[in-house]
């Protein structure tokens, strides 16, 4: 059984993926480089691709 994950902070639509990658870290106290988003595909998202196409990459 999958979990939904849990933000304790939402991202905005229209920032990069790399500002989010750096907001999640810090949230979680992780170092940083350290959380990657990921296409369905598996490959890494680009950093400067926007959130907003980063999510419909996964909603299709």
């Amino acid at each position: 059984m999958q979990k939904k994950a849990i933000r304790k902070q939402v991202i905005r639509k229209d920032a990069s993926v790399g500002t989010a990658e750096m907001k999640i870290a810090k949230e979680y106290g992780l170092p940083d480089g350290c959380v990657r988003l990921v296409l369905p595909n598996g490959k890494k998202a680009r950093t400067d691709k926007i959130i907003e196409s980063f999510l419909k990459d996964w909603d299709k």
